[in-house]
């Protein structure tokens, strides 16, 4: 009886095998959390562990490019032209800029890798916060300023308060998302009527706290007594 003949496995390029490995982690760390070694990826990819440290010298520098694939390179730039684009209104580009950036954030790879990574200690956590609060807390705390025509970030270092009360703001956010879709809790409104809601009241407060009056919180964001 002939023997079948064997099927040759597809040599993969440097860049599409060092993409296939990133794939792989990104799974791995997902579904088992870090302390998924890189014995575990190879078997799953059906490498060699010399294979990866090839591409990976050691699982830190694994990790960083996890980081860099799932969040960075995840962060489209337009979003903060979004933000500063002041021919529309303050609440309707925050809204318009964090349905989009949840559309990425909440997604279960995400927001996995994120919470594994926070529990042991990882710097995934603190590279993204750094990442966060230059790329986008700076920018609504400029915007916000303009909003009451206050002096811009560059002139005036944003505050110890505003930076809290931003990232108040932003952790909210995406706690409603951990509630939602993490621990399947019960939401109680949807999450395009939460963002009005959450928004309204960022710049309802920061009225407060830059300019010490309150402000006068915009009808059309307000429920309507009649739905």
């Amino acid at each position: 009886m002939d023997k079948l003949p064997r099927t040759k496995r597809k040599r993969l390029s440097s860049e599409d095998r060092r993409a296939q490995i990133v794939r792989a982690a990104i799974d791995l760390f997902a579904r088992e959390g870090f302390q998924g070694s890189t014995r575990d990826l190879a078997r799953k990819i059906g490498v060699t562990q010399p294979l990866i440290y090839r591409y990976f010298p050691n699982k830190q520098e694994l990790i960083r490019e996890v980081y860099n694939e799932v969040f960075v390179r995840k962060w489209k730039p337009q979003w903060e032209a979004t933000i500063r684009d002041r021919s529309r209104p303050l609440a309707e580009r925050l809204k318009t800029f964090y349905l989009e950036y949840t559309s990425v954030v909440f997604s279960p790879e995400w927001m996995r890798i994120y919470i594994y990574s926070g529990l042991i200690g990882l710097e995934l956590n603190r590279w993204w916060s750094e990442f966060i609060e230059e790329r986008l807390l700076m920018i609504i705390c400029d915007e916000l300023r303009n909003h009451y025509s206050l002096e811009p970030i560059g002139d005036v270092s944003a505050t110890p308060a505003e930076m809290e009360m931003l990232w108040n703001f932003q952790g909210g956010i995406f706690y409603y998302g951990m509630r939602r879709d993490i621990y399947k809790c019960v939401v109680h409104t949807d999450f395009e009527r939460y963002l009005e809601i959450t928004i309204k009241v960022l710049i309802a407060s920061s009225a407060s706290l830059l300019t010490g009056a309150p402000e006068q919180l915009d009808p059309r964001l307000s429920p309507d007594p009649a739905a």
